[in-house]
């Protein structure tokens, strides 16, 4: 099966990557937001079990103060949803004169709209491991496309971060953003003393990623980092 990471807004599960963590994770945390949480013991769970969960959790302000310095605002997350929906319609159109197989998908993405895509993500995100709902039952094509198991529909375009910085827009209740790697420090994958954040954000001269951009620190007034 796995050991995987898992990032969440409040309770909502978003994403989890197996065996290791994504920079674009990471990405949104410092050292500084990590947090032993004490586990919660289920009855067949030995005492030799490890006490503490690992994790990394911020506001979602600071989240997305974060996501603004890195040029993942607002606008850009609306402006890249745009792209996405402009290139996946001729896709669409291309698939759809091999056949009709491909009409309702081109027809649907012809009229799909960033704010239609903000109301229906909720519900999506909520009930996606709902397996009491019928899994074949949709309400139209935008809705089985952004539940396919693919969620291309869901998680639109390439850079993930844009797509968390939609989310984190449109789900304005939220409070904290956590990013959980206990299951991956329980399965040997990461050792519960690694300091994954700074690590990562380490120069590497054989690959370059997204953490090795020149970071920018803020101060609050109460000398808070954010």
């Amino acid at each position: 099966m796995g050991s995987y990471c898992e990032l969440r807004f409040d309770e909502i599960s978003i994403s989890s990557w197996k065996s290791s963590v994504p920079d674009e994770f990471i990405y949104l945390f410092q050292e500084s937001d990590r947090r032993l949480v004490p586990r919660v013991r289920e009855d067949d769970e030995s005492d030799e079990d490890p006490e503490f969960d690992i994790q990394y959790s911020a506001t979602r302000a600071v989240v997305l103060r974060r996501l603004d310095l890195a040029g993942y605002t607002e606008d850009e997350a609306r402006n890249s949803f745009e792209e996405w929906r402009k290139s996946e319609l001729e896709t669409w159109i291309e698939y759809a004169k091999d056949g009709d197989w491909a009409a309702d998908s081109a027809k649907a993405l012809e009229t799909f709209t960033y704010s239609d895509w903000q109301e229906r993500m909720k519900d999506v995100l909520l009930t996606r491991y709902d397996f009491t709902r019928d899994r074949e039952t949709f309400t139209d094509e935008i809705d089985r496309q952004m539940r396919n198991n693919d969620e291309g529909w869901l998680f639109f375009g390439s850079d993930h971060l844009m797509v968390l910085r939609a989310m984190l827009d449109t789900l304005s209740d939220v409070r904290e953003v956590t990013l959980d790697i206990s299951d991956l420090v329980h399965g040997g994958y990461i050792d519960g003393d690694d300091r994954i954040c700074e690590q990562r954000r380490t120069p590497d001269a054989g690959e370059r990623s997204i953490l090795e951009q020149n970071p920018i620190i803020l101060y609050r007034p109460d000398n808070r980092r954010i």
